[in-house]
């Protein structure tokens, strides 16, 4: 757990501090628990398919309250023109949505991002998933494709 570095406490909409911290691969982190589980939460609701995104070696920016995670952004950085920041999974617990914990885990992501080299910022999302939709749009993210299926 020794890549673990806290990048500083900020106050949510409820005037709680959460501490932000960040990894460089979320392996034999605390993040990695939640991440799994949200994925497979995911996959249930159908918003994901079944297949793994993200390894050992993914890195993640997330957020603590009383030592507790409440939500991440798990994210690898492509080899592209870009250095694409590809986000993998993001959430926060729906005990502290609506709380900005979100906005203030994006703009520390942002920040890391950038100085990683990134131009660009990529991430998938269900079309039916517009809780999530609505998030990113509120953070700058836009759609820019839709993927067509037909299952047959």
């Amino acid at each position: 757990m020794n890549n673990i570095k806290t990048l500083g406490n900020e106050l949510t909409k409820n005037n709680q501090t959460c501490t932000v911290k960040t990894v460089n691969v979320i392996g034999d982190t605390p993040v990695l628990p939640l991440f799994l589980k949200n994925y497979a939460a995911l996959i249930e609701k159908g918003y994901a398919p079944q297949v793994m995104n993200g390894t050992n070696q993914s890195k993640a920016v997330y957020v603590e309250i009383n030592n507790q995670i409440v939500g991440h952004i798990v994210f690898d950085v492509m080899k592209d023109s870009f250095n694409t920041a590809y986000i993998i999974l993001s959430c926060v617990d729906e005990k502290y949505q609506n709380q900005g914990i979100y906005k203030i885990m994006f703009k520390h992501f942002e920040s890391i991002v950038k100085k990683l080299g990134s131009t660009k910022i990529l991430s998938f999302i269900h079309a039916d998933n517009q809780n999530r939709l609505a998030i990113w749009k509120s953070v700058g993210m836009i759609p820019q494709f839709y993927r067509m299926e037909k299952r047959i």
